[in-house]
């Protein structure tokens, strides 16, 4: 079974968060199922606020103009 990789050796000096992030992002784009998976978790939350939707109140109106 193959290891994970882990983030770099920093041989003892302390990680920054730009290094972090970079590691972050690196992971993100060189990974393509974790962004189908990101892909996913974004149109399931879409989905969930529009049926969160039906549950606001609605309004519902008509207008009529005649000439007489």
């Amino acid at each position: 079974m193959p290891t994970p990789a882990g983030p770099p050796p920093t041989g003892g000096v302390p990680i920054t968060i730009r290094k972090l992030d970079a590691w972050i992002e690196a992971a993100q784009a060189n990974n393509p199922s974790l962004a189908a998976a990101q892909a996913r978790v974004r149109e399931a939350m879409s989905m969930a606020g529009v049926a969160r939707s039906a549950l606001a109140p609605q309004v519902n109106g008509e207008l009529s103009i005649k000439r007489q």
